[in-house]
């Protein structure tokens, strides 16, 4: 697989390469944001009896669809994170583990989840994956320590100094969304771009690439605003990564992925996941017919994390 830098633009301390590779739009799949507003797919808490870290997705269209391990589903009992990235098959039902992001509610406000406009920051996507991975290689599924994330909540509206009567991570993003937009500014997903690095200061702390441009698109202001809402977190006399040393540190990375350790899983949905480590990020890959649906890495979870007292910074 070819991989190029395609793009780069810096705010503040933050720097953002983005990247395209020659194994892209090959396979077709939609967001579930868009099968949602298809009336076509359905997110709702399990029958019989709602449970924290579990939900169920029905797909009723003839589209495989996709849904990004950040995404944020709000409404129901309360507002969820998906637990991994899935590929849901066309016409099927599927439980899907969850972890809570509003752990002041359990009541319904609507009786199906909507998507959002948001997916959670790169840090508390790193420390649940950690414990995703060890979950798994128990055989105990995808699932998290629930009281890490709330703790992570708390104390990221802490640093927000945002108030949220629910202890919703939704709450803290809409608060500051005027913010984050214009800390991000103007900046666009490049034509040929179905991936970006992130980078606050010199550490590269997040990398997202997908198999489609179509989808990357739809999720590029969304991850932007999760890399605004690190990037506020940190002092302004962090100079961000320069240009050159910032694309050949993520297509490094990227190249050097394949022959780093991996660990292999079914998926939770269609497809499989191979979980891994390499350099100073940890992450998996999804993949389904030969294709990488979706590559996630996040910068180490050593030492993230409100329980093991890291402050950004």
């Amino acid at each position: 697989m070819i991989i190029q830098a395609v793009d780069f633009a810096s705010r503040g301390p933050l720097s953002i390469v983005q990247i395209g590779t020659s194994d892209q739009d090959a396979f077709k799949y939609i967001s579930g944001a868009a099968a949602t507003a298809s009336g076509k797919l359905e997110i709702l808490e399990l029958e019989g009896g709602a449970s924290v870290n579990e939900i169920a997705i029905l797909n009723a269209s003839e589209e495989f669809v996709f849904f990004m391990d950040a995404d944020i589903l709000s409404g129901a009992k309360q507002n969820r994170i998906m637990n991994a990235s899935v590929l849901l098959a066309p016409h099927s039902k599927t439980r899907v583990p969850v972890s809570c992001v509003e752990r002041g509610r359990w009541h319904v406000t609507s009786d199906k989840f909507k998507t959002s406009d948001f997916v959670a920051p790169s840090t508390l996507r790193s420390s649940k994956a950690d414990k995703i991975r060890q979950s798994l290689a128990h055989k105990a599924g995808h699932f998290a320590d629930q009281g890490e994330i709330w703790g992570q909540v708390s104390f990221l509206a802490q640093r927000h100094e945002v108030s949220s009567s629910t202890s919703n991570l939704s709450d803290v993003y809409e608060a500051k969304m005027k913010e984050f937009d214009s800390f991000i500014g103007e900046l666009t997903p490049g034509a040929s771009a179905n991936g970006l690095a992130v980078f606050l200061g010199k550490d590269l702390m997040a990398v997202d690439l997908f198999h489609r441009r179509d989808i990357f698109a739809e999720y590029f202001p969304r991850l932007l605003r999760a890399a605004a809402f690190e990037a506020q977190l940190i002092p302004d006399q962090k100079t961000a990564t320069p240009e050159a040393e910032a694309k050949y540190r993520s297509t490094e990375f990227l190249e050097g992925i394949e022959d780093a350790d991996s660990e292999e899983f079914p998926g939770v949905g269609a497809g499989k996941e191979k979980r891994f480590s390499h350099q100073s990020l940890d992450g998996f890959h999804l993949v389904h017919g030969g294709h990488t649906i979706h590559l996630a890495a996040f910068r180490k979870a050593e030492g993230h994390g409100a329980k093991k007292g890291r402050r950004v910074q």
